[in-house]
């Protein structure tokens, strides 16, 4: 695969493929969003992207697709905090608050992207998010490599050996500043699903507890979890990879790679090796 220029320049619209559909780059947008509702056909994400040959260009339209897969989880998200709400059990999510931003985010290369568009389009965020990023990478770097061999266990033999300690990575998200987040309009899945139920997300009363751990996954709780591993399986398809030999990684990282331009290394790092 060849390097593409992540420059700010080249997170321009989409130049989608010319074709009988007309597509644009909405369309790519509203086909995220649109696969997650029942009647969404799974060939409104794939018809879209047939014609694109060239693996810069499809990471940028499968960025798009995730912003519009963030929409469709945004209004589940809502419908799920209004119901609390009127049940007399409000959420405490709010600005201030960021005591889920400071553990271990995993994600893929298309929300990487969208991510990293985000960045480039203001100089202050980015260099905001370089400061961060070395102290993040210098701090986490010895958990951080204990992952990939973790991983890959988990990924084929879905065994996990407790070799990558995820409750001893606390080290606060490199896109927090001021307990604000740099990405929160472009924040992943992750965070995006993650629901605190209770104060004692911010402040367990449990022994052993581990602050913004305690709340729940929108998205695991209902069927949208499963629609987006659908989802991912089409985008990494564009780049002939299995969903199944594919895995997380941490989205820092993730970031990093596409603003200096790496796209090998950019895919490369959520793909499991084939095995010797």
């Amino acid at each position: 695969m060849e390097s593409t220029d992540f420059s700010q320049a080249d997170f321009s619209p989409i130049d989608c493929p010319s074709g009988a559909d007309g597509a644009d780059a909405e369309s790519y947008y509203l086909a995220g969003r649109d696969f997650f509702k029942g009647d969404a056909p799974e060939k409104c994400v794939i018809s879209h992207s047939e014609a694109v040959a060239d693996k810069g260009k499809a990471l940028k339209l499968c960025a798009e697709v995730m912003r519009g897969a963030h929409a469709a989880l945004d209004l589940e998200y809502a419908q799920v905090v209004n119901h609390l709400a009127c049940t007399g059990r409000p959420s405490p999510c709010g600005v201030g608050c960021s005591a889920c931003c400071k553990q271990a985010i995993l994600s893929n290369p298309f929300e990487a992207v969208l991510i990293a568009r985000h960045l480039a389009q203001s100089s202050e965020r980015a260099d905001l998010f370089w400061g961060n990023f070395g102290r993040w990478d210098a701090r986490t770097r010895e958990l951080r490599a204990t992952f990939p061999n973790w991983a890959a266990r988990m990924v084929l033999h879905g065994d996990d050996d407790g070799s990558f300690a995820h409750g001893a990575f606390t080290e606060p998200c490199p896109f927090l500043v001021d307990e604000r987040c740099l990405a929160y309009a472009v924040r992943p899945y992750g965070c995006r699903s993650y629901l605190a139920l209770s104060d004692a997300c911010r402040t367990p009363t449990e022994p052993g507890k581990i602050p913004g751990r305690q709340g729940v996954g929108v998205g695991m709780s209902s069927g949208f979890h499963q629609r987006r591993q659908q989802l991912l399986g089409l985008l990494w398809g564009l780049f002939g990879v299995s969903a199944a030999r594919t895995r997380g990684h941490f989205l820092p990282d993730l970031v990093k790679l596409a603003l200096v331009k790496d796209i090998d290394a950019l895919l490369g790092q959520c793909i499991v090796p084939e095995p010797l």
